[in-house]
Formats: structure tokens, sequence, C-alpha cells
């Protein structure tokens, strides 16, 4: 089963939702602020990709903390997990899971190439 987790209010999720529907991938979808034990999802998708993967370190959300907190959540793990659980917007968005598979945001030919139906 895939596994997207997002916001609803972001266009970036729609738009990868739209894309599952119409290519006719069965899912399951998650507000980031419902999800139970965030922090733990945080660190096993962290462990699955990377840290600059799941906080986008270019996102406007991110550029907007002091640099002194930029670089204290780039710079260990834990510290960037409990930002993102405090500020689920820090979250790259969609993120979808499927077994090994993470992938952050929204690529319509690598959702293709790694997610099965």
């Amino acid at each position: 089963m895939i596994e997207v987790y997002g916001m609803a209010s972001c266009t970036t999720v729609r738009n990868g939702v739209q894309w599952l529907e119409a290519e006719g991938y069965t899912f399951s979808y998650s507000h980031f602020g419902k999800v139970e034990d965030l922090a733990g999802h945080l660190r096993r998708w962290i462990s699955a990709t990377e840290l600059t993967a799941v906080l986008p370190t270019r996102a406007a959300n991110f550029r907007k903390l002091s640099e002194e907190e930029q670089a204290r959540q780039v710079g260990a793990a834990e510290a960037a997990v409990a930002a993102m659980v405090d500020n689920p917007r820090l979250i790259k968005r969609p993120l979808v899971a499927q077994g090994d598979v993470v992938i952050p945001g929204f690529d319509a030919e690598r959702w293709a190439a790694e997610l099965t139906r």
C-alpha cells in the first residue's frame, strides 16, 4: 500500500494525489498533523533517504528561520525532527512511502519508476 503524507492545503500534495488517482494507484492519505508518532515516522524517512530530502533547505519555510536555527537543524537530525514535529510545514510535501521506498516531493517520473500498484 502506498502511503501519502502531506497537507491538504498544499498544491503539490493535491497534484500528487490527483496523479496517483489518474494512474490507478491504490493509496492512503494522512495529514502530517494527524500522524501518530510523527517523530518516529520522520526518523524512518530520514534514515531511508537523507535529512535534507525530508527537510527541504531551499523551501521558504526553512529560509524564514534564523541562520542559527537553520544550522542547528541541518547539523542534528534530532533537532530537525523536533522542529518538523512542531512545524510540519518544514517537511517536504508530499511524502510518499511504500515499504522501504520513501520519496519526498512529487516527481511523477520517479513515482512511476519506484512505486508499485
